[in-house]
C-alpha cells in the first residue's frame, strides 16, 4: 500500500526514500491525491499501473520538481510553451510535448508524447 503524506518535511523525506527503492507513494497535487512511482523505474511504474487498474497504453503524467528537468523528459519545447510554463508553473498545468529518449514506453503508453506537470507542492 502506498504511503500517504500530509506534506510535512519528515514525510517528504520518507516518501522520497520510498520512491528511490521502487515503492509507491500517494502525493497531493492542486487537484487530487495521486499514486506515484519513480518514472525511471520500470518495475515501480508497472506496479503503479497494476494498483490503479490502469491500461498499459494509457500514459501517465510525470511530475517534475524544477523547470530544468523539462529538457530531460521532452524535446523541442516551443517558445509559447515556455511562456505558459513561466506563467503557470508551479501549478495545475499539464503540458504535452514530444518525448525525449529518456521518456520510456512504460511512462508514455508507447506514444511519441509525454505529459509533464510541476505541482505547487513540495
Amino acid at each position: 500500500m502506498p504511503q500517504i503524506s500530509d506534506g510535512n518535511k519528515s514525510d517528504i523525506r520518507a516518501m522520497a526514500k520510498s520512491l528511490i527503492v521502487g515503492q509507491l507513494v500517494a502525493i497531493p497535487t492542486e487537484t487530487v491525491y495521486g499514486i506515484a512511482a519513480d518514472a525511471m523505474n520500470e518495475l515501480a511504474v508497472q506496479r503503479m499501473y497494476e494498483v490503479k487498474g490502469r491500461p498499459k497504453n494509457h500514459p501517465v503524467i510525470v511530475h517534475i520538481s524544477k523547470k530544468e528537468l523539462l529538457d530531460f523528459w521532452a524535446e523541442e519545447v516551443p517558445e509559447f510553451v515556455k511562456k505558459l510554463i513561466h506563467k503557470f508553473w508551479p501549478g495545475p498545468l499539464t503540458i504535452i510535448l514530444r518525448r525525449s529518449k529518456n521518456a520510456q514506453d512504460w511512462i508514455t503508453g508507447g506514444q511519441d508524447t509525454i505529459g509533464l506537470r510541476m505541482p505547487n507542492h513540495e
